[in-house]
């Protein structure tokens, strides 16, 4: 599985790590994969599995800071199922390379373009109320979507931060910000890899 570091106490020993689904999961210095001290940052990218602490409660283990080209490769394999949403639902329509066994990988320049594709995805898939989330290196998700009852002309867009929203809009999951925030039966998401480059889940 993979998470960030929202915080670390190198003197205690422990922190906390930011799932991908928005939950909190501490850490212990001696379940982290590290030679000598153990420091991890905020913001550090780590790969860990779901483990239990004596009293039978939720910890990372095995626990191993990922480097941005390895994180990218991780973030490309992941899978609707890990959002907690339905792939037949997915109105992503993106062709595989020509010369890999792959879906393609999109390039913007800048958000506006990111938010022009998004524009595109939504208002050509002819299904509705739809949307599309993308999950940023920061963090943060970027919704773009649809009207709930007629297609639209262009699209709504909200920003989110991971516990970072209000109350009443805080989510467990990518899967139910789409499907139950904004009650949205079509979707699609897409990862940002690496500085402007942006892959679309498809499986």
């Amino acid at each position: 599985m993979i998470g960030k570091i929202m915080s670390f106490e190198p003197l205690k020993g422990c922190g906390i790590i930011t799932t991908l689904t928005g939950e909190e999961l501490p850490v212990q210095a001696r379940n982290v994969n590290m030679n000598g001290a153990v420091v991890l940052h905020k913001n550090d990218v780590v790969e860990y599995e779901l483990g239990t602490d004596d009293n039978g409660n939720p910890q990372a283990v095995n626990v191993s800071v990922i480097q941005k080209a390895e994180y990218a490769v991780k973030l490309s394999r992941l899978t609707f199922k890990d959002f907690g949403v339905d792939i037949k639902n997915n109105i992503l329509d993106v062709p595989k390379c020509e010369n890999h066994d792959e879906y393609c990988v999109f390039r913007f320049e800048n958000e506006e373009e990111l938010r022009d594709s998004i524009c595109r995805h939504v208002c050509t898939s002819g299904k509705y109320p739809c949307g599309v989330a993308v999950l940023r290196k920061n963090n943060q998700v970027l919704v773009g979507y649809s009207d709930k009852d007629k297609p639209s002309e262009f699209c709504r867009f909200q920003n989110y931060g991971i516990k970072d929203a209000p109350k009443d809009q805080q989510y467990l999951s990518v899967g139910e910000l789409l499907t139950k925030t904004y009650e949205l039966e079509n979707y699609g998401i897409m990862l940002e890899l690496e500085d402007n480059f942006y892959h679309a889940i498809m499986e």
